[in-house]
């Protein structure tokens, strides 16, 4: 069975090859036959410088794909190159940006914990002002009354000069009042700006309001007390009358009287 098919094959090629060479010796017979004009070539003569032209333009055509495969490989390989180097410096950046990533998280924690650190401080400061205050406003409420006890320790002193020294040390003591005046009205000022410096109405606005307020002279001043301790006439505004002496002044009898059990 396979010999019959091999030569039924083989027998078909050499019909299919008969064939050929029957239509090709056809043709030939009929161009042989067609005269060629006069001063050219005939078909035939021409088709080998035709076969030859078109050798030479396929060897052209096969060294310019050469060439151009060539500079392709040369630009795909330049190409490879380049995009290498710029993935290692993408890489590089990549790590600089995390790292810069990292370090930014962790200075933002760090402002974090700070603030929170440095609001729990402010909170605890305010909490010790507010109770300062409070404390304070108590004590003073208790026993400021107007200036009162101020002017009682001062009173205390002014007749315990006069007992010991006598009253050519008055002058020496109210020099020193009104420094002493002049200075605790100088920190009431500055008491008073640094509170303009805070927020308003907060725990250390009222803490520095209420210490100016603290600091200022009471309604009688400590020149009035020394000058009513002396006898001499303390001028007061209004309709009040000259003789009329400041409130806490020492009370002097008139010279040449004396107590009638003396």
């Amino acid at each position: 069975c396979l010999r019959q098919r091999g030569r039924a094959r083989e027998e078909e090629e050499r019909k299919r090859k008969d064939k050929e060479r029957e239509e090709e010796a056809k043709l030939k017979k009929a161009m042989a036959g067609v005269p060629a004009p006069k001063g050219e070539m005939s078909f035939f003569q021409k088709v080998p410088s035709k076969i030859k032209d078109l050798e030479i333009n396929q060897s052209l055509l096969q060294s310019y794909i050469q060439d151009i495969k060539r500079h392709y490989d040369e630009a795909f390989e330049d190409v490879q190159v380049e995009a290498k180097a710029s993935r290692e410096e993408l890489k590089d950046v990549g790590d600089k940006l995390r790292a810069s990533l990292a370090a930014l998280t962790d200075k933002v924690g760090q402002l974090q914990d700070a603030s929170a650190s440095l609001r729990a401080e402010r909170d605890a400061q305010n909490l010790e002002i507010e109770r300062l205050s409070s404390r304070l406003e108590a004590a003073s409420s208790a026993g400021r009354g107007h200036g009162r006890w101020r002017l009682g320790a001062e009173l205390a002193a002014v007749l315990l000069v006069l007992m010991l020294g006598g009253r050519h040390c008055m002058p020496r003591l109210a020099r020193a009042l009104r420094y002493l005046d002049s200075w605790l009205a100088a920190g009431a000022r500055r008491l008073r700006a640094a509170s303009k410096r805070q927020p308003a109405g907060g725990a250390a606005c009222r803490a520095l309001a209420f210490g100016a307020k603290m600091l200022e002279p009471p309604s009688v001043t400590r020149q009035q007390l020394v000058v009513g301790s002396l006898g001499k006439r303390v001028p007061s505004g209004g309709g009040d009358s000259p003789q009329r002496q400041a409130p806490g002044a020492i009370i002097q009898r008139p010279p040449g009287r004396r107590n009638s059990g003396s």
